[in-house]
C-alpha cells in the first residue's frame, strides 16, 4: 500500500514538472525546447525576475529581459534581447569584498543575441534536436549593481521528445558557457600640489 502511494505521488510530481509546449514557448523557465518559430513569425517575450536577501545587508534586485524572436526559416530562429536592472543594496559582502551601496530604478544593463537551428523536429521526427547559441554583453553586475563589463558566449545542445500524443514533453539541455570579465581601467590624474 505504501509503495503505491509513493508511486502515485512521484508520478504526480513528475507530471507537474512537464508541460506541453508550442513553438519555442518558454514554459519551463530556463530549460529550452528544440522547436523554433515558424518562418516569418515574430514573438515578443518579457521576463521579470526578483532576487532578494543575500544573507547579509539589504538586497533587492529586479532583472528584466525583453526579447524579440523571429522565425528566419522553418528551421532557424534569431532573437535579440534588451536587459534592464533595478537594484537596492547596502552592507553586502560579495565574493569577499564589500561593494558600495547602490540604489537605482530600472536602467539598461546588457544586450544579447541568440540563434537556434533545429536539425530534427520533435513533432515530425522520433526526437527533436537543435543547437542554440547566444552572445551577450553586460555592463552592470547583477549581484552588486556595480559597473562590470562581461562578455558571455553560450552553446547548447537541445533535445526534446513528445510522449502520450504531446501531453507529456521531455526536454534536455547540455550547455557550455564562456564568460569573460572586462576590467575597466579608471583614469586617474596625479599631480603635485
Amino acid at each position: 500500500m505504501n509503495r503505491s502511494i509513493l508511486r502515485a505521488a512521484l508520478a504526480l510530481l513528475l507530471g507537474s514538472l512537464w508541460a506541453s509546449a508550442l513553438a519555442d514557448e518558454g514554459l519551463l523557465g530556463y530549460v529550452k525546447g528544440a522547436e523554433v518559430m515558424p518562418k516569418g513569425a515574430i514573438e515578443l517575450d518579457q521576463s521579470l525576475t526578483y532576487r532578494g536577501d543575500k544573507g547579509r545587508g539589504d538586497y533587492d534586485a529586479w532583472n528584466s529581459a525583453t526579447e524579440i524572436e523571429y522565425g528566419v526559416t522553418d528551421r532557424f530562429t534569431a532573437s535579440a534581447y534588451l536587459k534592464l536592472q533595478a537594484i537596492d543594496t547596502e552592507g553586502l559582502i560579495i565574493d569577499g569584498y564589500l561593494p558600495k551601496a547602490k540604489d537605482y530604478g530600472p536602467k539598461p544593463s546588457g544586450v544579447e543575441a541568440s540563434a537556434k537551428y533545429m536539425f530534427l523536429s520533435p513533432a515530425k521526427d522520433p526526437i527533436g534536436l537543435a543547437l542554440y547559441t547566444s552572445f551577450s554583453y553586460d555592463w552592470l553586475d547583477p549581484h552588486s549593481g556595480q559597473d562590470k563589463d562581461s562578455l558571455t558566449l553560450e552553446n547548447m545542445l537541445v533535445a526534446q521528445k513528445y510522449f502520450l500524443e504531446g501531453q507529456l514533453v521531455t526536454m534536455f539541455n547540455s550547455a557550455d558557457e564562456v564568460r569573460i570579465r572586462i576590467l575597466r581601467l579608471a583614469s586617474c590624474a596625479s599631480g603635485t600640489g
